[in-house]
């Protein structure tokens, strides 16, 4: 599974991090190879791990959102179809519709009349 490897990346790449501070801190402050010092290596690894936890977590916030807006639609659809026998909004003509807010308006100004009571 893809997320079995992106977790198997993080951790990697964590314990180099930490494998960075224990050398430099050990006396290896630079590495050659990379052209960094333990610090700023470990850092940027550290950083890069926590922005794939942050897409991850991205990632499932726009999943979730999708599926209540896919639950807001159907909803919203079932309303017309029983109010209106059609489950398509353009099946509602513009003036259909300011009658409509009209009367929204009209039961809207009813329940603060009752509660003003």
């Amino acid at each position: 599974m893809r997320n079995d490897y992106i977790t198997r990346l993080v951790q990697i790449c964590l314990d180099i991090a930490n494998i960075a501070d224990e050398r430099g801190e050990a006396g290896e402050p630079y590495f050659e190879e990379l052209g960094l010092g333990y610090r700023a290596l470990s850092g940027i690894l550290r950083r890069g791990c926590k922005e794939i936890i942050d897409l991850q977590n991205d990632y499932h916030g726009a999943i979730e959102a999708k599926n209540l807006a896919k639950i807001g639609e159907q909803e919203a659809h079932d309303i017309l179809e029983e109010m209106f026998g059609d489950r398509e909004v353009y099946t509602i003509n513009d003036n259909d519709k300011e009658r409509i807010k009209a009367f929204v308006r009209s039961i809207q100004d009813e329940w603060e009349r009752r509660t003003d009571d």
